[in-house]
């Protein structure tokens, strides 16, 4: 399932992506998939290999949906992605 979103066309259909309604209902659940497929003990050895192979294809599926996405939901994103200061 993870490759057919893969190969989806991002730009133009930012309203299937980020529904109105919610728009973070999509990514949220995706980086939900995403941290289950972060290998932990990986990330401390190699980050190089912190991911399964559908974790990988996500985290370009995640940049794609990064790139056409509001200011609202890449501040999202960013907050729950991006490690903090602590």
């Amino acid at each position: 399932m993870i490759n057919a979103v893969a190969n989806l066309q991002f730009a133009g259909n930012e309203h299937h992506l980020f529904p109105e309604d919610n728009p973070k209902r999509h990514i949220s659940k995706l980086i939900e998939i995403l941290d289950g497929s972060l290998n932990k003990g990986n990330l401390e050895v190699n980050a190089k290999h912190a991911f399964d192979d559908e974790g990988s294809v996500l985290l370009g599926v995640v940049g794609n949906m990064y790139q056409v996405a509001t200011p609202e939901v890449k501040a999202y994103m960013r907050q729950r992605l991006l490690p903090t200061a602590e």
